[in-house]
């Protein structure tokens, strides 16, 4: 599932590039409708959308190296997963090496360890969030006013 949950992430980015081209009528073709195209045109360069059009590229980019990793090579490692998994990999020991307080105390660490993970998928989805929200934000307004276009067009013809 958390190699899901990367893949997502990294879709989420791509789509912001899609809405941005879309938006601002660029014209880019799908499959090269990616950050670096959008960050080299000249339409977008050097504005607000640009910048922050870089920063949740930029903050995002761990994330995508792991999707590519997932996608392209079959491989993925997660340090989030080490603290969860490590704990329930101890084989079935035989009756007399079991330990019921290691058991215990495993259980507790495992649970600690969950809750750090996910308290840390949290953040990442706060951080989609915030950065989806300002790249609207410069959106919004070319959208009302393409929005308002057909509007008033439509109004003129009754």
């Amino acid at each position: 599932h958390i190699e899901n949950f990367y893949t997502r992430c990294a879709s989420i980015i791509n789509f912001n590039m899609h809405l941005i081209n879309t938006t601002l009528q660029i014209g880019l073709p799908k499959n090269k409708c990616g950050y670096h195209s959008l960050k080299e045109n000249l339409n977008i360069k050097e504005t607000r959308l640009s910048t922050k059009m870089i920063n949740f590229y930029n903050d995002f980019q761990e994330h995508i190296k792991k999707r590519n990793e997932i996608i392209h090579h079959g491989f993925f490692d997660s340090e989030l997963l080490d603290g969860i998994t490590a704990y329930s990999s101890i084989p079935n020991l035989p009756e007399e090496l079991f330990d019921k307080e290691h058991e215990i105390y495993s259980n507790i660490e495992k649970t600690k360890n969950i809750k750090i993970a996910v308290e840390e998928l949290n953040t990442i989805i706060k951080r989609i969030e915030f950065h989806f929200g300002e790249i609207l934000e410069e959106l919004i307004q070319i959208i009302e006013q393409q929005i308002s276009f057909f509007e008033i067009k439509e109004n003129k013809t009754k």
